[in-house]
């Protein structure tokens, strides 16, 4: 998703949609087989983390189409180059994501001696450890923050 961003966001929503499309139809499929509470319960401890890596990396794909689309004043290169730089937070975020999301899947999810309440509390803790940690980030001091303005549009000369 990321970097299918250099297709000009093409790749990048192609990604995104087919993701969500084969996860439609797998929990579509196991529930016209009434099997469903079986995938919940794998898919419960990590989807949560692993879902969110897919979209911020998918952000951080719109980010590379975005410099290429719509660069502002700036040569596509340097908008490239800026918007790269931006996405770099994001896509750390994903991998940090998808490892614990991983550990989580490798664990926690084929436990099978585990009710399918135990798994669902894992993933409320993981959904409320991500929300901390994602609004951490906004509390961060203001030297640490990115500068304001879009990164589509750099600010105007005087």
């Amino acid at each position: 998703a990321f970097t299918a961003g250099i297709t000009a966001g093409i790749g990048t929503a192609l990604a995104l949609v087919a993701n969500g499309v084969s996860i439609g139809a797998v929990f579509g499929l196991y529930a016209s087989h009434g099997t469903f509470p079986l995938l919940l319960a794998f898919v419960a401890p990590h989807g949560v983390l692993e879902l969110t890596a897919i979209a911020i990396a998918g952000g951080a794909g719109f980010l590379l189409a975005a410099a290429i689309l719509l660069p502002g004043a700036r040569t596509r290169r340097d908008a490239l180059a800026e918007n790269g730089r931006l996405a770099m937070p994001l896509v750390v975020a994903t991998v940090l994501l998808l490892l614990v999301a991983g550990l989580l899947e490798g664990l926690v999810s084929p436990i099978p001696t585990w009710p399918l309440t135990a798994k669902l509390a894992v993933s409320v803790a993981t959904a409320v450890a991500l929300g901390l940690w994602l609004s951490a980030g906004r509390h961060a001091p203001a030297t640490q923050r990115p500068r304001s303005g879009s990164p589509v549009t750099p600010p105007r000369a005087p």
